[in-house]
């Protein structure tokens, strides 16, 4: 017999697939929603998540937005993918070849505010719905090896890090009880060492080139997420 689901995805661009203005690609949510018929679930999916959405919009939609919580409250199954823009403000666009410090420190500091009154307006409006978190992944390769266009990059990964360990080490310390974590920055790294190219958008080197997850990228984070469903 085939059970009914309702999977929600919250979050940004990670979960909309969008990479560029004129692209986009399909993402874990219509991988899962394969997935999960395959198990046997007739799964109804709402992705709720929006492109360019930080932590602070999303904490906006959870205490405010009536239709927005109406589909939480139903939900079975929930991803939430959210932090990248937070930080992304403080990169240059095109290439993304500079970070602005100041600004980076700002937007880690808003995120590490707002997670926990995220998950807390989530819990209050569904307490039992599996919820899945993909914490934030580093997109820039560790090494110089890779020639010219690409030097600066093993600083970049650097002083990203810096940001990143903060915003996942909050991530990690409100999982009890209240999610599981894909952890996309543990996997996403054993690609860093000149192999980013398998999972982010920032390579090769162009004016279009960006922190979004690969095609492949995004079955990975699939993988992750089943898992931990199914855990």
């Amino acid at each position: 017999m085939t059970e009914k689901l309702n999977y929600v995805s919250l979050g940004d661009s990670i979960a909309t697939g969008t990479l560029t203005p004129f692209s986009s690609i399909p993402t874990y949510v219509f991988y899962l929603r394969k997935r999960l018929y395959d198990k046997g679930y007739k799964t109804t999916v709402y992705n709720l998540a929006r492109d360019g959405d930080t932590s602070r919009d999303l904490l906006w939609k959870i205490n405010h937005a009536a239709g927005f919580r109406k589909i939480i409250e139903k939900a079975d199954v929930i991803t939430l993918s959210i932090g990248g823009n937070d930080l992304m403000r403080s990169a240059s666009i095109p290439g993304f070849t500079s970070i602005n410090v100041h600004m980076a420190e700002f937007g880690a500091r808003d995120f590490i505010r707002n997670w926990p009154k995220i998950i807390d307006g989530i819990r209050t409006i569904n307490k039992e719905a599996k919820m899945i978190v993909l914490n934030l992944y580093n997109p820039y390769n560790s090494t110089r090896s890779l020639g010219r266009d690409y030097y600066n990059d093993r600083n970049l990964c650097e002083l990203t890090d810096r940001f990143l360990v903060q915003m996942n080490e909050a991530i990690d310390a409100y999982s009890e009880n209240n999610y599981m974590i894909a952890d996309v920055y543990a996997r996403f790294k054993n690609f860093s060492n000149g192999n980013m190219y398998r999972v982010s958008c920032l390579y090769p080197s162009s004016l279009l080139r960006n922190p979004h997850p690969s095609p492949g990228a995004q079955k990975i984070m699939t993988d992750l997420i089943f898992d931990r469903i199914q855990a």
